[in-house]
């Protein structure tokens, strides 16, 4: 857990720095292309192609549009607010959501 956290807050770092010379639909694409290799690989070790069909596709379409609109806004707010303002506001949706970010902002 804490090595994903720790993960996590290095990319949010690299992110910010990021920010001030790529727009945010640029670090996206950058940042899914580098997992895409690892993601290929979870799918080919569970099924191949079967495991990546969806039961759901439009629930699935419209989650991958809400996932992109999250993440485009989060790293236009990095280019806005300081990164600890910013993980603050990102890993605590409620209040009692997580006992390392427990200030709701």
């Amino acid at each position: 857990m804490a090595v994903g956290v720790a993960c996590l807050s290095v990319n949010d770092a690299i992110a910010k720095t990021l920010t001030a010379g790529y727009t945010p639909l640029q670090i996206l694409f950058i940042r899914n292309l580098i997992a895409l290799p690892i993601a290929a690989a979870i799918a080919w070790k569970m099924g191949g192609a079967a495991a990546l069909r969806s039961r759901k596709p439009l629930a699935h379409l419209a989650r991958g549009v809400i996932w992109v609109a999250a993440a485009t806004l989060f790293f236009t707010g990095l280019r806005h607010l300081g990164l600890a303002e910013a993980r603050r506001c990102w890993c605590s949706p409620r209040p009692s959501s997580s006992p390392l970010c427990p200030r709701w902002c």
